[in-house]
């Protein structure tokens, strides 16, 4: 019996959250799929989070999708409110040097802040490289997060995911 709910449990993960036709889908949001990765799904109250990983992962790089169903609120978190959250969420960082936050809209129109950092994580003694963007919408806030000790030097797969970042109807 135990087995049997552990496997419903992982096969109802298993479709959580995906779509069909090259893209991903993330809470409300869809995207471009990242053809060769992987993807491992966990749900909150109010959150939907997505980890890809290369399949292949030799430089141990991760995208993580984040949305956070907020409700009317949402509206009141300006560009500026979000840079000082994304600046307090870095220094909790060992050892962070953080970039200057930098405001963005992305191409289907989702503003935003963007940053990046060098980093120690916990446990760890090589620093890794992380982009970390976050959008808001009406209802909710999306973080893109690209986390590498190696990282893509174009970020193409990180621009990829922001760029067709969409809300799914």
């Amino acid at each position: 019996m135990r087995s049997a709910i552990l496997v419903a449990v992982v096969l109802a993960l298993a479709g959580c959250g995906r779509s069909h036709d090259g893209e991903e889908q993330v809470g409300s949001v869809g995207f471009k799929a990242l053809p060769g990765w992987k993807r491992l799904d966990t749900r909150g109250r109010n959150t939907a989070t997505a980890v890809f990983t290369p399949v292949a992962n030799d430089r141990k790089e991760s995208i993580t999708v984040i949305h956070t169903e907020l409700g009317p609120i949402a509206e009141k978190y300006t560009t500026e409110t979000l840079s000082t959250l994304l600046l307090q969420a870095q220094s909790t960082f060992a050892q962070a040097k953080v970039t200057p936050v930098a405001k963005m809209t992305t191409p289907e129109g989702l503003s935003g802040v963007r940053v990046e950092l060098d980093y120690v994580p916990p446990g760890q003694s090589k620093s890794y490289h992380r982009v970390h963007v976050i959008l808001g919408r009406p209802t909710a806030l999306i973080h893109v997060l690209y986390t590498s000790p190696t990282p893509e030097p174009e970020q193409a797969l990180l621009q990829q995911v922001v760029n067709t970042l969409h809300e799914e109807s």
